[in-house]
């Protein structure tokens, strides 16, 4: 028996980014934030830059009715085309989508600049009680940088002798305030959207 279609598809550049937004998603499920949605994540292990320049062939497999959502992720300076506005590049990778088949009004993009750590600064605290007690250390007092917040992560886990992997985002995916997240203007964005998309069912 074929399992149903998925109604939501994220595309996105690697593992990382992939836990992370899933953590936040699924406590969004979990608190009925959103109703139960069938969700599909696609991660291309040619990274960023691949992600920008062959989203369409990435997704074909997903193009059919009833056309599911579709949110494409991934790190501005990673894409090969930091050089231009971030706004620019999510419109090209919106119209590269959009020429596959799916409805112009199913498809998010959103180009994290610089990288997907920037969507950490607003719960900055919070990461660094995350990292504290993930390597059982004192609490890493870094400061945020908002021009290089993978440094800033990476130097925090290093003070807290906690190696980066994938797990590790999920981790901070599942701690981080979900108000505060939606402050950067890409946790906005997404939450949104997704609002939008996938209505809260009424109480009762």
């Amino acid at each position: 028996m074929e399992s149903e279609p998925p109604e939501l598809v994220v595309l996105l550049a690697d593992q990382d980014t992939r836990r992370f937004v899933e953590a936040v998603i699924e406590r969004g499920l979990k608190r009925r934030c959103l109703p139960p949605v069938r969700i599909e994540y696609v991660i291309d292990p040619m990274k960023d830059s691949s992600v920008v320049r062959r989203a369409d062939a990435l997704l074909r497999a997903c193009v059919r009715r009833p056309w599911p959502r579709v949110v494409v992720i991934w790190d501005h300076h990673g894409s090969g085309r930091q050089r231009e506005s971030s706004t620019a590049v999510e419109a090209d990778v919106l119209a590269l989508v959009e020429r596959t088949g799916f409805p112009r009004d199913h498809i998010l993009t959103l180009a994290v600049d610089p990288e997907l750590e920037a969507l950490l600064g607003p719960v900055w605290e919070t990461v660094l009680d995350a990292l504290r007690d993930i390597g059982s250390q004192p609490r890493p007092e870094v400061a945020f940088s908002a021009l290089d917040p993978k440094a800033s992560l990476e130097m925090a886990a290093v003070k807290a002798r906690v190696k980066l992997a994938p797990h590790i985002f999920s981790q901070l995916g599942g701690r981080v305030s979900i108000p505060a997240l939606k402050q950067s203007e890409i946790g906005g964005r997404l939450s949104g959207q997704l609002e939008t998309w996938f209505p809260r069912l009424p109480a009762g």
